[in-house]
């Protein structure tokens, strides 16, 4: 814990450095330390959350290693295939190869749909009326 309290104080104290050397130029010594102050905070803060993050994403943690255990415990998914089917359905495939299924669907009623056709049986001059009649204001 002492090393990384020392990294963080580390980038802090060069927050403060850079900070300090770019304020002096501008302002007053007082504000140009304030200044640098607030960077020595962020920056070790700054420093603490991406070390923490650094951590936490490559760090072979015991946590995977539970995980693994588990995963090892448990037989894989999808490694065992049952390839038996049903008796029941077998004979409805040899149904349907034969093409017994037609009059199957004649007995539950099912009747393709037919719509009507639009056909209109009008005089063209009638129509040319109506879409003159439609289009003027």
């Amino acid at each position: 814990m002492k090393g990384k309290i020392r990294y963080f104080l580390l980038a802090g104290a060069a927050g403060f450095i850079f900070t300090f050397i770019v304020s002096s130029g501008n302002n007053l010594w007082s504000t140009a330390i304030t200044r640098a102050c607030l960077a020595f905070v962020v920056w070790a803060l700054l420093a603490a959350v991406l070390g923490g993050v650094w951590l936490a994403v490559f760090r072979p943690g015991q946590e995977a290693d539970a995980q693994d255990e588990e995963r090892s415990a448990e037989p894989l998914k999808g490694a065992k295939l049952d390839l038996s089917t049903i008796e029941q359905d077998d004979q409805e495939l040899l149904n349907l190869m034969k093409n017994e299924q037609e009059p199957q669907r004649q007995e539950n009623g099912f009747t393709p749909l037919s719509p009507p056709k639009l056909v209109t049986t009008k005089n063209p001059e009638e129509l040319a009326k109506a879409v003159r009649h439609l289009s003027e204001k």
